[in-house]
């Protein structure tokens, strides 16, 4: 899988943040079960804020 920009912890921490997202969807992830384009799609889906603030720290 390759990265979609940020690390997928990072990712997984703001999605959480962004789609109250459950434990279970949160395993899923961090275990990379979850499809690159759904990934996508919920990164795209992100604020732009989020996804700058994300870049810069």
């Amino acid at each position: 899988m390759r990265p979609i920009s940020p690390s997928l912890r990072d990712l997984c921490t703001i999605l959480d943040h962004h789609f109250h997202f459950s434990l279970q969807v949160r395993r899923r992830l961090q275990n990379k079960l979850v499809s690159r384009r759904k990934l996508a799609k919920w990164w795209s889906e992100l604020h732009p804020q989020a996804r700058h603030n994300l870049r810069d720290s």
